[in-house]
Formats: structure tokens, C-alpha cells, sequence
């Protein structure tokens, strides 16, 4: 039986293979042979406990699977990511509703219809490959709106870019400009006000 030292080796591995990717998808059957191949097992199996055991040697990684491994068999598809990211915020979003949250999926929701329509229609998109560059544009904005530190509540704030108005949330990475600008007031060049 695969020890605690076996599956720690494990979840190096996968976080090497991850890197600095946003995700890795993985089949969960590749998992259970590379833990066979670490710990020398060849009839091993991922049953629940061993994949909660897992998944804690994962996390202590700062990685995250979904589905986890408890639920799935050995057919099924695994998607590791980063403890802490984007990916892993939006997961928790959509898997653990309430109330705080649900500003933050409206905002997430009105970046991604305003970058590309087709993604928030019913239909679904015509082409995967078309819809690929315009969720990218997105990531970056959906950044600005995950918090800082879990547990800290962030209120929508207006932010400016190049003269427009944009919706955010506080403690995004965006700076505001110098008051006078956002008030349209007259700054002389000398910058004193």
C-alpha cells in the first residue's frame, strides 16, 4: 500500500507538471499509474480514502483538483490548478453559493458578455477556437475582482480608464487616477492644484 511519503512524491510530481500553467488536465487512470510507478505497486488503486489522502498532499503543494478524486473513476478527468488562483476562486463561486459571492459571478458574468456575447448566449459557440482569444482578454479583468485574502468581503468600486467609467471591486489591482482628472477639473502643468 502506497505510504504518505508515496503520495507527497506524487503531488510534487504534479505540481511540477503543472508549473506556471493555469491548468493541467490530467485522466485520473495517469494519476494512478504514476502513483504506481512512485511506489512500486503495480495493483495500487485510488479508492476514497487514499484520494482524500491525495488531495491533501495536493493542497499542501498549492494545488487543487476538480472533481476530486473521491468522486470520479478511473475513466473520468481530472483538472489540477492553483490553491489561491483565479481558476480555483471562480470554482469555489460556482460550487459554494451564497449571498457575498453573488455580486462577484454578476461582475465576472457582465466581463464576459461584454468581451464575447457568444460565450453568455444560449447556443453554443460555433467554434471552441473562436471563443479561446476573447476568454483570455477576460482573465485578466476577472483577476481585479478576486480577493486578496479569504474571509475579506470587497465592495464594488468605480474605477477610470482612458475617460470611461468601469465597474470593479476594492482592493483590485487598478489605480485610479489623480482626483482632478476623475472630477474633470483643471490641472495647471506644474501638477500643483
Amino acid at each position: 500500500m502506497p505510504t504518505r511519503t508515496h503520495l507527497v512524491k506524487l503531488a510534487q510530481t504534479l505540481r511540477q507538471r503543472l508549473g506556471g500553467q493555469p491548468y493541467l488536465t490530467v485522466g485520473r487512470g495517469e494519476v494512478t499509474a504514476l502513483l504506481r510507478d512512485i511506489s512500486g505497486e503495480p495493483t495500487t488503486r485510488i479508492k476514497a480514502v487514499m484520494g482524500a489522502d491525495l488531495e491533501r498532499a495536493l493542497l499542501e503543494q498549492g494545488v487543487r483538483c476538480y472533481p476530486g478524486l473521491g468522486h470520479t473513476t478511473a475513466q473520468d478527468t481530472l483538472r489540477l490548478f492553483h490553491a489561491g488562483d483565479v481558476l480555483a476562486w471562480f470554482i469555489d463561486m460556482l460550487l459554494y453559493p451564497d449571498s457575498d459571492t453573488d455580486a462577484q459571478l454578476n461582475a465576472v458574468m457582465r466581463m464576459l458578455q461584454m468581451a464575447s456575447p457568444e460565450l453568455t448566449s444560449p447556443a453554443p459557440p460555433a467554434d471552441v477556437q473562436d471563443v479561446v482569444p476573447a476568454v483570455q482578454d477576460v482573465v485578466p479583468a476577472v483577476q481585479d475582482t478576486v480577493p486578496v485574502r479569504p474571509g475579506i468581503r470587497r465592495e464594488p468600486e468605480t474605477r477610470w480608464e482612458d475617460g470611461h467609467q468601469q465597474v470593479g471591486l476594492t482592493g483590485s489591482r487598478f489605480e485610479r487616477p489623480p482626483r482632478a482628472k476623475r472630477a474633470g477639473q483643471f490641472v495647471p502643468e506644474d501638477g500643483r492644484s
